[in-house]
């Protein structure tokens, strides 16, 4: 009883809290999404609704699917406004940039001048619109499936990534597919690597069959189900499959790693040898011009 009277004032403090912004917003929306921001900010909420929904159609069109629901997006007007919610809602790192909320389906972003980047920003923002679509149509997706749909859509695949995979790869340490439904790794320095994996599992999906893809949204409201049904397989035997695909390609990962850290340290390597050389040359004695009389030339 008082657990549940614990959670009851939880959730009503939640929600006065997120009256108490709202009514010092204005709100914007289309049939896609709807900004809500501070007066201050309205033109970047005007911007957020000329841009952000040219994304979302690039990626309905990509996947083929079309759902009917508009997205909730909360513009933060500061770092305050922002850290906030992040106390509110608990559970956010607090070096995040955006967070989409399962509580009110709710996405909440930094402001664009704390972000800073254009390009980042709407990155981000449609990173989390994945989110929020693979939610609307599933509550429970492994995590790997939405963080691969979420970089691999929203264009984050980075070298960084690449490169932690391979070091992960050298050091053993890459965690199995199957082991990435429900949790991200404890250490934080692995989080590259499995969003990375997370991508090239979704990448992998998709090029196999697209149709068999888009299916996934649209036949069941069971992620597992879901699968089993479009690509005619379990999971366990895809797990199966991608790690082998995985593993093929993680060589050229470890190839590209390696490269990389070579390319970085021959510069070091060809610094201290001209020092050395330049060092040496300092100490040797001066040469009298007129020794080249001693010197006889043959042919």
């Amino acid at each position: 009883m008082h657990n549940r009277l614990k959670s009851l004032l939880l959730i009503t403090t939640l929600i006065l809290s997120l009256l108490s912004l709202n009514s010092q917003k204005l709100s914007f929306e289309n049939d896609l999404i709807e900004v809500v921001a501070n007066q201050d900010d309205k033109w970047l909420a005007e911007e957020i609704m000329d841009h952000l929904p040219k994304l979302i159609d690039r990626f309905q069109m990509d996947i083929g699917v079309y759902p009917k629901f508009r997205q909730e997006i909360y513009l933060s007007h500061d770092k305050n406004d922002f850290q906030d919610l992040v106390a509110t809602f608990g559970g956010i790192t607090e070096h995040a940039n955006a967070f989409y909320s399962r509580r009110d389906s709710v996405i909440y972003i930094k402001s664009f001048l704390e972000i800073g980047n254009k390009e980042t920003f709407y990155q981000i923002l449609h990173h989390e619109y994945i989110h929020a679509f693979i939610d609307y149509h599933f509550r429970d997706a492994p995590l790997w499936f939405h963080e691969g749909m979420a970089i691999h859509f929203s264009k984050q695949f980075t070298s960084n990534m690449v490169y932690s995979l391979g070091l992960d790869y050298l050091s053993n340490e890459i965690i199995p597919i199957n082991e990435m439904e429900r949790h991200y790794p404890k250490e934080k320095r692995k989080l590259s690597s499995f969003y990375g994996k997370s991508a090239m599992a979704v990448e992998y999906l998709y090029k196999q069959d697209k149709l068999a893809f888009s299916a996934i949204f649209t036949s069941n409201p069971r992620f597992n189900i879901a699968f089993n049904q479009s690509f005619a397989m379990s999971l366990e035997k895809f797990y199966n499959n991608f790690e082998k695909d995985f593993k093929q390609k993680i060589i050229l990962n470890v190839i590209y790693t390696m490269g990389t850290f070579i390319g970085l340290i021959f510069p070091i390597i060809f610094i201290w040898g001209w020092i050395r050389r330049a060092f040496k040359r300092s100490k040797l004695p001066p040469q009298d011009d007129n020794e080249d009389d001693d010197v006889i030339i043959t042919l």
